[in-house]
């Protein structure tokens, strides 16, 4: 009876484990894929001031994001020069409110961050454009993410569609780069894009599948690309099922469950 009750125990302490563990990773994808999504949200919007205010847009070079602290982030641009100079930095607070935004047109140095993360997208660019890792597909575009996050400087690259009503999942790559700036690895995300179209009137939920290749959870980049496009979608949540796990994605909390596979079945089945 006592080999019983302590096999009892040692299961349901394993089992109290792995759900803490799952929670852990969770918060950890969650955090890097909200983080992501407050950039690339600051591009888009960032963007379309700019080009409101900036009427020399044949001297733009290029543009990126990044996050001033937990609570602001900014959007600049530069132009052309030989030592490319600033032209413009568009700042929001975290609601990233248009009517929030603060507009600076006026020209600068580039700041030591700013500096670091210009040597990562361009190197970055220069991999896209040079090595036949990456594949390019009609009507999508490729969005360069450089970030230097909790230490580790990185670029993501993100796959964009170009046509409204369309969700592209999948298609990404990490790059990963020294403290020196010079790249050390890159690989796909997912080895597969994924095109989705939507109607706003639809709300069903979504689901893709990962592969070993993969991982078991979602990734960050699917996280960052759900919360630019559910809203729009209309999409109440997104299931990703590996062969062991499944993580729900909530589209209108913006919140992350991860769950043993089996022991979501069996609670679907119980409902």
């Amino acid at each position: 009876m006592k080999k019983i009750i302590y096999a009892i125990l040692f299961i349901s302490l394993s089992l109290n484990v792995q759900a803490q563990d799952l929670d852990k990773i969770a918060q950890e994808i969650t955090d890097e894929g909200k983080y992501l999504f407050r950039l690339e949200k600051t591009s888009w919007i960032g963007t379309d001031l700019f080009i409101e205010k900036y009427k020399n847009t044949e001297n733009l070079g290029g543009y990126l994001s990044y996050a001033i602290n937990e609570d602001s982030t900014c959007c600049i641009f530069w132009n052309k020069n030989e030592i490319p100079s600033v032209v413009g930095t568009i700042s929001f607070d975290s609601s990233l409110d248009l009517n929030n935004a603060s507009v600076d047109i006026s020209e600068r140095e580039m700041t030591d961050i700013e500096k670091e993360l210009f040597q990562i997208r361009n190197a970055t660019l220069h991999e896209l454009t040079t090595d036949t890792l990456f594949l390019f597909y009609e009507n999508t575009s490729p969005n360069i993410i450089p970030v230097k996050y909790k230490g580790e400087k990185k670029a993501y690259i993100l796959t964009g569609p170009q046509q409204t009503g369309v969700v592209i999942l999948g298609n990404d790559y990490l790059l990963t780069f020294d403290e020196e700036g010079v790249l050390t690895q890159k690989k796909r995300i997912h080895n597969n894009i994924i095109s989705m179209e939507y109607d706003s009137s639809n709300t069903k939920m979504t689901v893709h599948s990962h592969n070993d290749t993969t991982g078991d959870f979602i990734t960050p980049t699917d996280i960052c690309t759900l919360m630019l496009y559910a809203g729009y979608a209309g999409w109440p949540r997104h299931y990703t099922v590996s062969q062991e796990y499944i993580s729900i994605w909530d589209c209108k909390k913006n919140e992350l469950k991860i769950m043993l596979y089996d022991e979501w079945e069996k609670m679907e089945e119980e409902k």
